[in-house]
């Protein structure tokens, strides 16, 4: 039968170290006896270290706190945000079981929020990192840590099961963010209020469980952000199952200013430097 654990040398498991080690009466005794015996001698037994948040597994500058807003993209419509402080947002984490993107190695990181636009398994699977002190979910004004995350209810459309979607905005280093998770269907005018001004957009353009290339224009010109970041769409590293019914992001990306960020796994953006002029920045995801 193979050892339920990992293995801890040869042929043993921790079920079979059992009959090796100490009984647990005797570790509970000898442990008291240090303890009291470095009392009477007038040491102080050593304090517990401070937990500290693990380190992200991508710094965007060789560990350095980046200069703006760095943002990394690990396939479908999953992105991590930090800003000069060291905050650090994770949205719409997925199962890489799933997706068949590569795991991006955040296991033993802890973020300060996950925000989850719909239930998914593409889209929600909050195992993927450590530990979250904040999560966001579902429409409202969500105060999470030092960012206030708004959710505009939105329609995943029919393929996608008629699941409700959540379209959320928020501010990192002075810049105006907005995901629009699955979206199925254009914005209603209401929609397009409530989001309000865009300087960073986030939009599927894959189609079938989402909106496609031409409807994600539309959203681009009815928002008018001033950085479009195409996501959700078909990618050799995509899972056969799902990259059989989404379209590349050809479509969406041709006839449209390409941004000179293209091609990079993670960007930095400034407020100061974002294009006066809508531009489309085509990410990698790994």
């Amino acid at each position: 039968m193979p050892c339920p654990y990992f293995d801890q040398g040869p042929g043993l498991c921790y079920d079979e170290m059992e009959v090796i080690q100490m009984p647990r009466k005797t570790v509970i005794a000898l442990f008291a006896f240090i303890v009291l015996t470095l009392a009477l001698l007038g040491c102080k037994p050593p304090e517990p270290p401070t937990p500290t948040k693990m380190p992200l597994p991508l710094p965007p500058s060789g560990g350095a706190k980046p200069e703006g807003v760095s943002v990394t993209w690990f396939g479908q419509s999953c992105f991590l945000f930090e800003d000069p402080a060291g905050t650090t947002v994770l949205i719409d984490p997925f199962n890489p079981d799933v997706v068949g993107y590569r795991d991006p190695g955040l296991r033993e990181t802890e973020v300060d929020v996950v925000a989850v636009t719909h239930e998914h398994p593409d889209h929600n699977y909050l195992q993927l990192v450590k530990t979250a002190a904040n999560t966001v979910r579902g429409p409202g004004n969500h105060q999470a840590g030092s960012i206030l995350f708004k959710g505009i209810a939105a329609s995943h459309g029919p393929q996608g099961g008629g699941t409700p979607d959540t379209i959320f905005t928020w501010q990192m280093g002075g810049i105006n963010f907005c995901h629009l998770g699955d979206v199925g269907v254009m914005l209603t005018p209401d929609q397009v209020s409530q989001i309000g001004p865009v300087d960073v957009l986030f939009v599927p353009v894959g189609g079938y469980y989402t909106i496609d290339a031409s409807v994600a224009t539309q959203v681009v010109d009815a928002l008018k952000p001033k950085i479009v970041i195409p996501m959700h769409y078909q990618t050799p590293m995509l899972s056969p199952s799902i990259a059989k019914v989404l379209a590349p992001a050809d479509a969406f990306v041709q006839g449209k200013e390409q941004s000179p960020e293209s091609e990079k796994h993670t960007v930095v953006l400034k407020k100061e430097t974002l294009p006066q002029t809508t531009q489309v920045l085509v990410m990698k995801y790994e």
